[in-house]
């Protein structure tokens, strides 16, 4: 690739930028540093809204969606729109602290669903387009 710029690189064309947990302070900070007029961001967020809302605001066609992504539909529903995505960054991470004993089936479950679960359906999603 040496003297080639990368496709994803260059943020003189439109990109449709996808970005899961955009809403935690890494996931807004990389979402506001990739962004370029003319792109089209999806940015997924649980909870804390409003930060993406904004952004969203920012870039005609893009907007900001609650997904749970410990839910197997509303991750199925969020792989459709992925289609045509140029920039994906998986930022979406759930952490429970403490020894495995002491952690429950839920707190396993989440971790298990949202860190490996949907980051692999998504990826999924994303690869082929």
């Amino acid at each position: 690739m040496a003297g080639r710029t990368p496709r994803w690189y260059s943020k003189d064309m439109e990109r449709k930028i996808v970005i899961t947990g955009a809403s935690s302070e890494i996931g807004l900070a990389i979402a506001k540093r990739l962004a370029a007029p003319g792109d089209e961001l999806l940015l997924q967020y649980r909870s804390r809204p409003q930060a993406c809302e904004e952004l969203a605001g920012q870039y005609p066609g893009s907007r900001a969606v609650k997904v749970d992504l410990t839910d197997p539909r509303e991750l199925a529903d969020f792989c459709a729109l992925l289609e045509g995505t140029d920039i994906l960054v998986n930022a979406a991470a759930v952490t429970r602290t403490g020894l495995l004993p002491d952690l429950s089936p839920v707190d396993i479950g989440a971790m298990l669903a949202v860190n490996i679960r949907a980051l692999t359906e998504i990826c999924a999603a994303v690869i082929p387009s």
